[in-house]
């Protein structure tokens, strides 16, 4: 293993730390529980290293660090890399709870049922819909303005903003979300200003009437991105299928 790429090892098992806890992640604490072969003078010189980078944070004067949207998007590059081995753990986990799914034939209630499956699973707001309606179904924003990111109320306003503009105008804002069959945006990265604190998966279907739909899914910036992605791909397919 190169140096470049024990750092770059080094900032994903932060990444998975920080996704866990929601805690500023020390040196010594990140060697000890993930028990890392490496010193702690050279994790703590990577992570020295990555910082002056950009990828990670000091969100106070002491303590660990924290990721930082070009760390995520680093992250998520290599993950997207792996998309069909995603899909596949996703789905073998999902089997039992998408069993009711197969059974419902009305694309509103099918699309709808999706959505609600995915927020419980993720505790993140799904979006759905069915373009051709122009109808939005959505689930989850209780329990997403529960994570600690969302603690600030502007931060709610801002999601229930984005959430009233959505579905206000669906056609213009899933043409200027959609450029692939999946995109995600972290953070910054965000076409839409009121989420750029948040990020965000959406991806289209076609539905086997014919009919175009999307789902999509908003949460904080630290999300599991490796089930997120699996699952949105595992639900896509459900719905085409």
């Amino acid at each position: 293993m190169s140096e470049a790429q024990r750092k770059f090892a080094i900032l994903h098992e932060l990444i998975k730390e920080y996704v866990n806890t929601a805690e500023p992640v020390g040196s010594e604490a990140l060697r000890k529980r993930l028990r890392l072969p490496w010193s702690p003078a050279t994790i703590r010189n990577d992570l020295a290293e990555l910082e002056a980078e950009g990828y990670v944070a000091k969100p106070h004067t002491s303590g660990g660090r924290i990721p930082t949207d070009k760390a995520y998007r680093h992250y998520v590059n290599q993950l997207l890399e792996e998309r069909n081995h995603l899909e596949q753990k996703s789905t073998g986990r999902l089997k039992a709870q998408t069993r009711d799914l197969e059974e419902i034939t009305s694309p509103d209630e099918m699309v709808h049922a999706a959505a609600k499956l995915m927020a419980r699973l993720t505790k993140h707001l799904v979006l759905g819909g069915i373009l051709e309606r122009k109808a939005v179904f959505d689930s989850g924003l209780a329990q997403l303005v529960e994570e600690p990111e969302f603690s600030e109320q502007d931060r709610v306003a801002d999601v229930a903003r984005f959430m009233e503009a959505f579905a206000d105008n669906v056609l213009v804002h899933t043409k200027k979300l959609l450029r692939e069959d999946l995109e995600l945006y972290i953070g910054e990265e965000n076409p839409i200003s009121d989420i750029r604190s948040c990020s965000m998966l959406i991806s289209d279907f076609d539905l086997p009437s014919g009919e175009q739909g999307f789902i999509a899914m908003i949460g904080p910036t630290r999300m599991p991105y490796d089930r997120n992605i699996g699952l949105l791909e595992s639900v896509r397919d459900l719905l085409e299928n």
